[in-house]
């Protein structure tokens, strides 16, 4: 026996539903973005929402949801310890969408030794299943706000969803 499928009902708030409207135009962004360094996830993404719209419960919210991932997280002003994302399957990409106004704030990947900027206004596409990353301490006095997009494999399971294969070069040079 499955669980039901099941939104938020904290989603259908109206203060959450003028955020989810107010954060529109980046999560347009970010789905473009994707369309790019990911097609096949993308399209993977676009068959979920579109099975959730199909559902009598969930259409509501499924048809108010403003990004190609099914699932977000807010973080704020946490530090990250080293680790690796569950749910997700190896082959498809988080997103994450810093919103802090801290600009010494720094990203870190340890299977290739990354240290990168996390600035306000960068974006993110990592395999996080895969890739151990973190975030460490930051300067005081700022805040530190992250927007994680992300999917489960259990929702594109339930949905009979082909898990997509990650991207080659050869798909860009067709």
């Amino acid at each position: 026996m499955c669980d039901p499928l099941v939104s938020l009902a904290s989603s259908q708030e109206p203060a959450v539903q003028e955020w989810l409207q107010q954060i529109s135009p980046a999560e347009n962004l970010l789905t473009e973005v994707l369309q790019v360094v990911h097609p096949e996830f993308h399209d993977a993404c676009s068959q979920v929402l579109s099975r959730l719209q199909l559902n009598t419960t969930l259409k509501e919210a499924a048809e108010s949801w403003p990004a190609i991932f099914e699932a977000m997280e807010l973080i704020v002003n946490r530090v990250t310890p080293w680790h690796q994302d569950q749910g997700g399957c190896p082959e498809v990409y988080d997103c994450l969408l810093n919103l802090g106004n801290c600009q010494e704030a720094r990203f870190l990947i340890s299977d290739f030794g990354v240290i990168s900027p996390y600035s306000p206004g960068s974006v993110i596409y990592l395999t996080g299943r895969v890739l151990r990353h973190s975030v460490k301490e930051w300067e005081k006095g700022r805040e530190q706000a992250v927007i994680a997009h992300f999917t489960k494999d259990a929702v594109q399971n339930r949905l009979e969803v082909n898990h997509p294969q990650l991207p080659t070069i050869h798909q860009y040079l067709v």
